[in-house]
């Protein structure tokens, strides 16, 4: 009897799916690029005159422990700025600047499982010339859960209690749902506040301070474009190019020069920033309310050791077009 053909066709599609994936040198090919976004090589506009816009991240630190136990809504909090804000290569804010904030919401644990629940409201900032800056942010400090005397952080939810439980256990002894935990606001801890209006600015007035007489030297700007544990591949764009195919917990890092740019993982919903050479930005991915995700802004207060854990693209993923990610055209806006 002669034998089933099945399995040596099923060698031979193999072993065609692994020839092409290699050149002639045995180094894998490269990942063809999707075509060019046109759309996202528009020209930026800009503000007629400088202008510290809405919506832009301070990122700050608690100097002081805020207690659950201890606190009251109205308590004043005590944080300050952790790094820099610049306009371009003029100083606004310095690190260490004083930021006033007070404490709007806070709850002790309670059972069936709810832990404490601390929320801190920020109020405003000072630029290098003295001027008050309003502010928007309410970071919240939630305890974790106890069910059956197993620990569910709040950050990980109530499934992940669950499955470390054993599901079968939960749900036998459900009636032993304990007081969740305390989480206090440790000194230290960082968080991003975000401006709340535009703020006019005027240059001349702040290069003149000494603060802004000089500024260390940098070439470049460094972008890191982050990817966690959610599907497998997506593509990243800079200006509309496509730069890497990149994986699932990996990390994308580029240095380029000082300006604009408009990065995107598709022709929608592009993050368009300016990036002050020597300076670290780092971008996520969102993937709530957008079919295929976006890329957002990072807030360093999350996933700091996630972040530790994501391996550098390797080079077969890139599409060797990172030299064509350069500034985008300005454009001022009518007033």
């Amino acid at each position: 009897m002669a034998r089933p053909l099945l399995p040596a066709f099923v060698l031979l599609v193999l072993a065609s799916i692994v020839a092409g994936a290699q050149n002639k040198s045995g180094v894998p090919d490269r990942p063809t690029p999707p075509k060019i976004i046109e759309a996202l090589q528009a020209p930026v506009k800009v503000p007629a005159t400088p202008v510290l816009t809405e919506g832009t991240p301070i990122l700050l630190r608690l100097s002081q422990t805020v207690k659950v136990k201890d606190a009251k809504p109205g308590d004043q909090v005590n944080l300050e700025v952790a790094a820099d804000l610049w306009y371009r290569d003029t100083l606004l804010v310095q690190e260490g600047a004083a930021v006033s904030g007070e404490v709007q919401r806070v709850e002790m644990p309670k059972r069936r499982s709810r832990g404490s629940y601390l929320q801190i409201w920020v109020n405003s900032v000072r630029l290098v010339n003295g001027r008050e800056v309003a502010l928007h942010g309410h970071p919240k400090f939630e305890g974790g859960a106890l069910i059956s005397g197993f620990d569910m952080p709040g950050a990980a939810g109530p499934a992940a209690g669950l499955a470390a439980a054993g599901a079968g256990a939960v749900v036998g002894t459900i009636w032993l749902v304990k007081k969740g935990k305390i989480q206090d606001a440790p000194a230290g801890a960082r968080f991003s506040a975000f401006v709340a209006d535009d703020v006019p600015l005027d240059l001349e007035a702040l290069r003149a301070l000494p603060v802004n007489a000089t500024r260390p030297a940098a070439s470049a700007a460094h972008i890191h474009i982050l990817r966690f544990g959610v599907g497998m591949f997506a593509d990243v764009f800079c200006n509309g190019i496509p730069i890497s195919k990149l994986p699932r917990n990996h990390r994308l890092d580029l240095d380029v020069p000082q300006g604009y740019y408009r990065f995107s993982v598709s022709a929608k919903k592009p993050v368009e920033m300016f990036v002050n050479a020597g300076e670290d930005y780092y971008l996520d991915w969102d993937f709530s309310g957008f079919a295929g995700g976006k890329l957002v802004p990072y807030q360093p207060d999350k996933r700091t050791v996630a972040e530790l854990t994501l391996k550098p693209v390797e080079q077969v993923d890139y599409w060797n077009e990172t030299t064509k990610c350069t500034p985008l055209p300005e454009e001022a806006a009518q007033p």
